[in-house]
């Protein structure tokens, strides 16, 4: 796929590879080894990519309590935006 189709989909929030392999169950089959008709009647479960800060915040803290970090980190500074 070009460049521009997939900015297209991506203006539009869709996420090309998801979308893909949502519809082409023949090619899922071979990954998955299950038949093609079985394949399609399965659903995939879409994926968050997004992380919170307040998720790693809370896994730092637990790993602070448990000694396992030997000073604070900035959360901030660890998420790329």
């Amino acid at each position: 796929m070009s460049a521009r189709a997939r900015g297209i989909f991506a203006k539009h929030g869709l996420n090309v590879e998801l979308l893909f392999i949502q519809l082409n169950s023949t090619m899922r089959a071979k990954f998955i080894k299950l038949p093609p008709p079985v394949i399609k009647t399965m659903r995939l479960t879409p994926l968050k990519a997004t992380v919170e800060p307040a998720e790693i915040r809370f896994r730092l803290d637990v790993m602070k309590s448990q000694n396992m970090l030997s000073h604070d980190i900035d959360v901030d500074k660890m998420i790329w935006r």
